[in-house]
C-alpha cells in the first residue's frame, strides 16, 4: 500500500514538472515575437522568471520526495529484516526447548528403567546389589 502511494507521488510531481516545461517552453517561443526591450517583452520576461522558479521548487520537491521515500522503504526493509530474525529465533528457542525437555524426558525415562530393571534383577537375581536398595530406600524417605 504504501509503495502504489509513493508511485502515485512520484506521478503526480511528474505531471507537475512536465506541465511546467510545456508552459516554460510555450512562453519562450512567445517571446521571440517580442521586440527586444519592449513592455510585452518585460512582463514576459518576468513570467518566465517565475515559471523558472516554480520549476526548481517542484525539483527540489521532488528530490525530498525521493529522499523520503527511499527512507520510507529502507524502514519497510528494516521491519521485514527485524521479522524475519524475530521468527528465526522463535523457531531457534523452540527447537532450544524441544531438545532441553526431551534430554529431560529420556534422561528420567532411562533412569525409571534402569530401576525397574533393578528392581526385577533383585527379585530374580542370584546376587543383591545395594545400588537399587539404597535407591528405593531414599524414595521411600522422601515419601
Amino acid at each position: 500500500m504504501e509503495v502504489t502511494l509513493i508511485f502515485e507521488r512520484r506521478e503526480i510531481m511528474e505531471d507537475k514538472r512536465n506541465l511546467l516545461e510545456d508552459q516554460i517552453e510555450a512562453h519562450l517561443k512567445k517571446m521571440k515575437t517580442f521586440d527586444p526591450g519592449s513592455e510585452e517583452m518585460g512582463k514576459a520576461t518576468r513570467e518566465l522568471d517565475t515559471l523558472y522558479k516554480l520549476a526548481q521548487e517542484a525539483d527540489s520537491d521532488r528530490r525530498k520526495a525521493l529522499a523520503e521515500d527511499e527512507e520510507v522503504v529502507r524502514n519497510e526493509r528494516r521491519f521485514e529484516f527485524e521479522q524475519e530474525k524475530f521468527s528465526y529465533q522463535k523457531k531457534q528457542d523452540r527447537v532450544k526447548s524441544g531438545i532441553e525437555i526431551g534430554g529431560l524426558l529420556l534422561g528420567t525415562g532411562t533412569s525409571i528403567w534402569a530401576f525397574v530393571k533393578g528392581m526385577k534383577f533383585e527379585m530374580d537375581g542370584v546376587f543383591k546389589t545395594t545400588t537399587v536398595k539404597n535407591v528405593f530406600n531414599k524414595i521411600l524417605k522422601f515419601k
